[in-house]
């Protein structure tokens, strides 16, 4: 990609035609242009304006607007469009965006693209046919990968047959203790310190609705979509078993929602992890028809939302709104994210360190399954066999190859610090496993007893401490990350060219380098502190606890980002010390991984700004998992 100054612009015209209408898509005699339609048109001029900045072979692509559509287009008359670069990190490049028609706004914001190469991009549109097979839902079977499939890839969404016949026979319970006045917290009693205190039958029936404006109280900036999904399907989900007490309709509603692509705006910052209360009531506040909601990309009033998408406002029942706020599906499904951004990592992190072997001329002995079983320590032997795969038909598996009898720690017992990782990742998803398919509620319907019981299972302590040993687990593995790279930087331990330059006096080569190397590494540091263990001193000492999980799942998710540059400098290390070392008989695999690293980053001969190639690296090899698909295909 070219150097791209902010300033550029593009300004022209488009003449809609009849499948841009709103009455195409189905929304019969309005003979307008569609939101999608136009904001397709603020695409094309994106595109126009930045076109001229692609190498051979790039492409853009959309990766985020935040657009209003202010007026209406008729298709008489042209839309003119106009985009300017307001902003360029990297490759993701930020446009203010316009449509007019005859001077009047149709559409205004901000959209920004990614600059990708096309190749690679086109390689990965390949849908497997269970993409187009909704992901079945029965309260007790849902994976973390659905979660990833429904949140991000936008997968449709349906109940097995028996789930509302479950739910009927245990919302019956629920309707017997309602009628008959039998106390249960928040379905006929107040909350939190009020809980003791019984509601009049008046104030009993408006109570669900009550409680969900009082407490969609957060605040910061909205969720992504995806995330927000992804709360919305493990709520859902851990409806289904019936134990919360809710009304079909809740599901129907949630289910709906979700496969009419209403969203609703959660803002992020309101949970401390004792449930999801102040967070998830956005969701129940939206079903209603409150508070907002994005449809086909679009923010606007969430009944907007739901009417556009066919939809109707839901009318809560008794105790529906306590089981739409009061859960931990925010923490779970945040978790589920961050989970899976880990251990695409981690199968990055893999091939960057074996890479490394291959340049450095490693002793790959500890690898063996007779070494590595000696002391079979959790994720240890799995990874062994993962480093054993990665250097299949290496010289280095040749007995007498190493260049040393004993490498430094960082190599030698990088099937420690790795199955470190691959263990704490196998705790936290056993960890989210439970959360996203068992019921969280408080109370609970126990069917075979006839009653309501109060729980605690909206607490997450476990899930909370799982994902903070798994950032500190990724520490380890970034700190020893950042050792192999000084050591393959130190000409008297590698053997090669100091700093991994071409040798010359006057080049620089990787030296500049390790300052955002370590600069990284600190991030990461800090990101791995754990959440703070303190009191809560909500309802006046009832509600006294708290596990701060969606701050844990926040840090691993940010910690990961960090982390995806971080590797990025270890492949370009390791791609640099592997020409520069010219060893015969390169695993195959590690081969590819070079080959997809000279892609985007080529050998560093003369001294050159290699930041922007470090962040192609980190986001289409390490982060989207492209290095892995290519190593492993």
């Amino acid at each position: 990609m070219k150097s791209a100054t902010p300033g550029i612009s593009y300004k022209g015209q488009v003449y809609p035609k009849p499948p841009d209408l709103a009455s195409a898509l189905g929304n019969t005699g309005v003979d307008v242009v569609s939101s999608p339609a136009t904001i397709g048109y603020l695409e094309m001029a994106c595109h126009h304006a930045s076109d001229q900045f692609f190498d051979d072979g790039e492409a853009s692509v959309g990766v985020g607007f935040d657009m209003q559509h202010v007026g209406a287009a008729t298709p008489d008359l042209p839309v003119d469009v106009a985009a300017e670069l307001i902003a360029v990190d990297g490759r993701r490049l930020t446009f203010a965006v316009e449509a007019t028609q005859a001077g009047k706004q149709i559409m205004t914001g901000t959209h920004q693209r990614a600059v990708v190469d096309l190749a690679r991009l086109m390689a990965g549109t390949s849908v497997p046919d269970a993409a187009d097979t909704p992901v079945l839902l029965t309260g007790w079977t849902l994976k973390i990968s659905d979660v990833e499939a429904v949140a991000a890839a936008g997968r449709k969404v349906a109940i097995a047959r028996e789930c509302r016949d479950r739910m009927a026979a245990r919302r019956a319970v629920v309707d017997r203790y309602f009628r008959d006045n039998i106390p249960a917290y928040g379905l006929n009693t107040g909350l939190g310190v009020r809980a003791t205190d019984m509601l009049s039958a008046d104030e009993a029936a408006e109570f669900s609705t009550r409680m969900v404006r009082g407490r969609a109280q957060a605040i910061g900036q909205p969720l992504l979509v995806s995330t927000a999904r992804a709360a919305m399907l493990v709520r859902l989900n851990t409806l289904l078993s019936g134990e919360a007490g809710a009304s079909v309709a809740v599901a129907d509603a949630l289910l709906d929602a979700l496969n009419g692509d209403v969203t609703p705006v959660i803002h992020a910052t309101g949970s401390i992890g004792a449930g999801d209360l102040v967070v998830m009531a956005a969701v129940a506040h939206a079903l209603m028809g409150e508070g907002e909601a994005f449809f086909d990309g679009e923010r606007m009033p969430a009944a907007d939302a739901l009417r556009k998408a066919g939809l109707k406002p839901l009318t809560l029942g008794p105790k529906d709104g306590l089981v739409l706020c009061n859960n931990q599906a925010h923490s779970a499904s945040f978790a589920c994210l961050a989970a899976r951004s880990a251990r695409t990592l981690l199968d990055a992190a893999n091939i960057s360190a074996a890479l490394v072997m291959e340049g450095f001329r490693a002793n790959v002995s500890p690898f063996t399954s007779a070494a590595a079983g000696l002391r079979p320590q959790a994720g240890q032997v799995e990874t062994a066999k993962a480093f054993r795969d990665l250097l299949d038909g290496s010289a280095l598996m040749q007995d007498g190859a190493a260049r040393r009898l004993q490498d430094p720690i960082s190599l030698r017992s990088v099937i420690q610090t790795h199955g470190a990782v691959h263990a704490a990742l196998d705790v936290l998803e056993a960890a989210i496993d439970v959360e996203i398919n068992h019921a969280p509620d408080n109370p609970a319907v126990l069917l075979a007893e006839d009653r309501i019981v109060s729980t605690g299972n909206y607490h997450t302590p476990w899930l909370s401490q799982a994902l903070d040993v798994t950032a500190r687990t990724l520490a380890v593995l970034a700190n020893d990350a950042v050792s192999r790279i000084h050591r393959l930087c130190t000409s008297e331990m590698s053997g090669l060219a100091p700093l991994l330059s071409s040798a010359a006096t006057d080049r620089a080569g990787f030296g500049p380098l390790l300052k955002p190397v370590e600069a990284l590494r600190a991030n990461i540091f800090h990101l791995a502190n754990p959440v703070p263990v303190v009191p809560s001193f909500n309802a006046v000492g009832v509600e006294d606890a708290a596990t701060f999980t969606p701050l844990a799942a926040s840090k691993l998710m940010q910690l990961c980002e960090q982390l995806s540059y971080l590797l990025a400098y270890e492949l370009l290390a390791g791609a640099q010390a592997l020409d520069l070392a010219a060893p015969d008989g390169v695993a195959p695999r590690l081969a590819e991984a070079h080959k997809q690293i000279r892609a985007l980053s080529a050998f560093l001969d003369d001294d050159r700004p290699v930041g922007r190639e470090v962040e192609a690296v980190a986001c289409e090899l390490v982060l989207m998992g492209g290095l892995a698909k290519q190593v492993y295909r």
